[in-house]
């Protein structure tokens, strides 16, 4: 479920630079830890509450990991989405700093398309990923999602900053 939600959530067909450069990761998805904890986090408090799921319900079993999506609301499984779009626009955004032109045994987004190319593709990500959030239409979770993406960022920088006084 996941992986197919994520190419549909950055295909943009008219645009095919950065259709390429946002699909590359959803193409070639890796572990996708983050939906397989959200998934099973979702399922875990469902069972402790006793409650169904309501919102979209999906009663179908998932290749993802996670032991699929089984009584998962349709609402937390486009949260997993969500997590793996800011981790995939983290990981653009890192690879260009990083200067690294592969991942995961193949040409990075950077390597392939270019520094521009991947900055903005992350951006794009990231711009998604928050339209989706919002269309959750829960505050608390936008709220989290926030100061995750604002932890993310202050703990880049300190390892910048810690590295620059290594160095001297």
């Amino acid at each position: 479920h996941v992986s197919a939600a994520l190419l549909a959530t950055v295909s943009i067909p008219a645009l095919p630079t950065l259709h390429a450069a946002a699909s590359h990761f959803a193409a070639t998805p890796g572990k996708q830890l983050r939906p397989v904890l959200v998934t099973l986090m979702a399922r875990a408090l469902r069972a402790a509450d006793g409650v169904a799921a309501r919102d979209g319900e999906c009663g179908g079993r998932s290749g993802s990991g996670g032991g699929g999506t089984r009584g998962i609301a349709g609402s937390q499984l486009r949260l997993a989405e969500i997590a793996e779009l800011l981790h995939t626009a983290s990981l653009l955004h890192d690879d260009v700093i990083d200067r690294a032109d592969t991942r995961r045994g193949s040409l990075s987004v950077n390597g392939r398309f270019g520094n521009r190319a991947a900055v903005f593709a992350g951006n794009f990500v990231l711009a998604r990923a928050s339209v989706l959030l919002a269309r959750l239409r829960h505050p608390e979770v936008t709220i989290a999602l926030g100061n995750v993406v604002d932890h993310l960022v202050r703990g880049e920088i300190l390892q910048m900053e810690a590295r620059r006084a290594l160095k001297g």
